[in-house]
């Protein structure tokens, strides 16, 4: 699965991207504050 995060450098987001990364699925994100 392709996942795409908005807001991921957030606490909550950034563990789901992580997670989600680990059990093998594709992800990317943006942030404003970076």
């Amino acid at each position: 699965m392709r996942v795409f995060f908005v807001g991921v450098c957030g606490t909550a987001m950034g563990n789901a991207a992580v997670l989600l990364k680990k059990l093998g699925h594709d992800v990317a994100g943006s942030d404003a504050g970076v």
